[in-house]
């Protein structure tokens, strides 16, 4: 044989060598895939907790931070200089309006106001008794005018000598309670002295401010509710009095004041109060717990759950009732959505629902 064809031969048998070892090797190789997937188990379906969804009452609101003030308050003061004489009152007493809380010394006012008291009854006699005679024409025109004029001016006298003596005597300007004060029997005090403070305390006033984009939501009798900072687990209950008739323009906001009830005399003047101002009438919410919402760029979603599977569902939300979120739009009432295990599924998947208690 040649060495030609020695060299084709020898190349045939390395050529078939190669194709049987590639046949084979592809032969193993279907066997080996076959029973790998024999062996690898279908993924388990997950277990993921659900809820149906719920409907809840919300009433629209403002939050802010207000402060307290007496719907009365002033300082009592002399308005005239004495001597004190009496003091019919402690600090921190209740009293009421025309109470009397000190008196002054008097004896002369009231000297004044007793001999302006009888020249009064003395000219009103005369001029009663004038006033006959003139009709007569026993008297003159003259004198009867002379005995009028002088009634009426001791009549001004007595009102004058009256107001004096009134100055006297000081009395509380209406209901309320007093503060402390230091004035003692046997002092003298000039119309510049504080007496007392007093404040009404029942009602209170809340002041606070809001964002001038809920300006068109404000009205008088909106309801609110105060937490303060002295008593933070009671909650006291009032209404929208007044608002301010411009907004701040530094700040952009609108000044609001509210009254509020307080029988306990429990609120003081100055205190700060966390506010709660309801725009709206109360209405009915569907509501889902924040655990089964998921956050992305696109939009907030939930997994539905329809006949075992999950189905990726793109929600509005709205405001926060406790530990749920208000939802707008996407789902209805009779929707159930998986509230913890959203991490094991994506839309499409088989799901086995359990449903929170």
């Amino acid at each position: 044989m040649s060495e030609d064809k020695k060299t084709k031969h020898a190349m045939k048998i390395l050529i078939a060598t190669i194709v049987g070892a590639a046949i084979v090797g592809l032969c193993f190789t279907g066997i080996w895939i076959k029973q790998s997937n024999k062996k690898r188990p279908k993924p388990a379906t997950p277990y993921v907790s659900v809820t149906k969804i719920k409907t809840d009452t919300w009433q629209p609101f403002i939050k802010a931070t207000g402060n307290l003030q007496s719907y009365q308050g002033t300082t009592i003061k002399s308005e005239t200089n004495g001597r004190i004489t009496k003091i019919n009152f402690h600090s921190g007493d209740h009293v009421k309006s025309g109470q009397i809380l000190v008196e002054l010394d008097n004896v002369t006012q009231k000297g004044k106001l007793d001999y302006a008291k009888a020249q009064l009854k003395l000219s009103e006699l005369t001029y009663q008794r004038n006033q006959k005679l003139v009709n007569t024409q026993a008297i003159s025109k003259s004198d009867f005018d002379t005995a009028r004029y002088t009634y009426q001016s001791n009549k001004a006298e007595v009102e004058q000598s009256q107001s004096e003596f009134d100055k006297t005597i000081i009395k509380a300007p209406f209901d309320g309670i007093l503060g402390l004060s230091d004035i003692a029997v046997g002092d003298y005090i000039s119309q510049s002295d504080t007496i007392v403070n007093i404040q009404q305390l029942d009602p209170m006033y809340v002041d606070f401010t809001i964002p001038e984009k809920f300006i068109r939501t404000i009205k008088h009798g909106l309801k609110v509710t105060i937490v303060p900072n002295s008593y933070p687990n009671k909650k006291f209950d009032g209404e929208v009095y007044a608002y301010d008739s411009n907004i701040n323009t530094d700040t952009g906001t609108l000044e609001v004041r509210a009254t509020v009830p307080n029988h306990e005399y429990l609120l003081l003047p100055g205190n700060f109060v966390e506010v709660t101002l309801y725009t709206k009438d109360s209405k009915q919410v569907l509501t889902i717990p924040q655990t089964a919402v998921n956050y992305s760029a696109t939009g907030d979603y939930v997994y539905r759950v329809i006949n075992n599977k999950a189905v990726k569902t793109v929600i509005t939300l709205g405001p926060q009732i406790g530990q749920s979120l208000i939802v707008k739009t996407g789902l209805s009432a009779n929707d159930t959505v998986i509230s913890a295990g959203t991490n094991k599924v994506h839309n499409g998947s088989d799901v086995h629902p359990v449903t929170e208690k």
